[in-house]
């Protein structure tokens, strides 16, 4: 499924589905990020890859949200920046929690 989602947009047939670009974007998105990573999450018990793989999924809707207000090379560094820095700060602060709980001896 990942596989046909993921070559669906570079065979033109979704120039013949009647969806609008945003709902489009969304639907290719969770199902080509989302989804497997769903999956990778509930067989490793990683609750955090949940988050991540919404966030990785909402970059290609973002790109399409952002794409008529920055134009087109911007659109894609703010969605998946956006995207990024979220999952960055996540990261730091699990590393903080870390580093308090088992800090450097001397």
């Amino acid at each position: 499924m990942n596989i046909i989602l993921f070559i669906l947009p570079f065979t033109g047939l979704i120039r013949n589905i009647q969806l609008e670009p945003l709902l489009l974007a969304l639907l290719l998105g969770m199902g080509v990020l989302t989804f497997p990573f769903c999956v990778v999450a509930y067989f490793l018990d990683f609750t955090r890859l949940y988050y991540y793989a919404f966030l990785a999924g909402l970059g290609f809707f973002l790109t399409e949200l952002f794409y008529p207000i920055v134009g087109s090379p911007l659109d894609s560094f703010l969605s998946y920046g956006i995207t990024g820095v979220a999952i960055v700060a996540i990261g730091l602060y699990y590393f903080i929690q870390f580093l308090r709980k088992y800090p450097l001896s001397e």
